[in-house]
């Protein structure tokens, strides 16, 4: 897997260092609701489908080496999966009550290590031995920690970025690569509060319509909020909201509407 790479487009000293600070046998509980919405519309016709997941996940620093590369196992503590089909149908699972058709694939996953990483200071994760909860190449896309910090002193207007490469996996593709870059800026520092915005965009035109639409759920944008004195990210609000015209002709036109939220959990 492609470590991210960053830029620093500005690069000043004072203040605290924006960066993760594990500690071994730390354990780290966020909780995250994120909804979308996917709409192809046709004419005078239309079909959506809805999604609503709801987890509840347990990071555990499990080693720490001598150049701060922690090793980190996520857990699911809870879940819950609701998708709305266009003819109206509803799938559900919930961990609290498992049953229906999804019970057999995804209550395996609540209470049992779906992922075992290592990551840097900064968030990047450097190797993926183990995930049973969506494919490897995810944690590219979906750093453990949404952020993937720049390590220096904080100051307002700061700005930096990461380039990475985002693998269309079946049924969006085949295993296309498309780079994209995030764009971070610092918002606001506040004694140790820190507002991050991101912007995630491709980093050349897409092809076609096609393509964008393969991985616009990819290119959120939204804030984030880091504790210094903790050296964690403590809540995340991201959203995507495109529509792409003319994408199977003349009147057609695909909408994707998601918002993510994380918070973590304090103990």
């Amino acid at each position: 897997m492609m470590c991210a790479v960053l830029v620093l487009l500005a690069n000043f000293s004072t203040g605290q260092d924006l960066s993760n600070r594990f500690k071994t046998g730390q354990i780290i509980i966020y909780h995250v609701d994120q909804e979308s919405l996917a709409t192809d519309i046709m004419g005078e016709n239309s079909s959506s489908v809805k999604n609503r997941t709801r987890v509840t996940k347990e990071w555990k620093v499990v080693d720490l080496d001598g150049n701060n590369i922690a090793t980190i196992e996520m857990r699911l503590l809870a879940l819950v999966v609701e998708t709305t089909r266009p003819n109206g149908e509803i799938l559900k699972f919930d961990s609290n009550k498992p049953e229906g058709p999804l019970k057999d694939s995804l209550a395996p996953l609540v209470g049992s290590t779906v992922a075992k990483l290592k990551v840097d200071r900064l968030g990047r994760v450097l190797e993926v031995t183990d995930s049973k909860f969506g494919k490897p190449t995810r944690y590219e896309t979906e750093p453990p920690f949404v952020a993937v910090l720049h390590g220096q002193k904080v100051v307002p207007g700061q700005t930096w970025n990461r380039n990475y490469f985002a693998v269309l996996e079946p049924p969006a593709g085949t295993g296309e690569k498309i780079e994209l870059v995030q764009n971070y800026i610092t918002r606001s520092l506040e004694k140790d509060k820190v507002v991050l915005d991101l912007e995630t965009s491709p980093l050349k035109p897409f092809k076609n319509p096609v393509e964008e639409a393969s991985i616009l759920q990819l290119m959120p944008k939204g804030t984030i909020n880091f504790d210094l004195q903790r050296g964690l990210m403590t809540s995340a609000h991201l959203t995507i909201d495109k529509v792409i015209n003319e994408i199977a002709g003349s009147g057609s036109s695909y909408q994707f509407k998601s918002t993510y939220k994380e918070t973590l959990v304090d103990k």
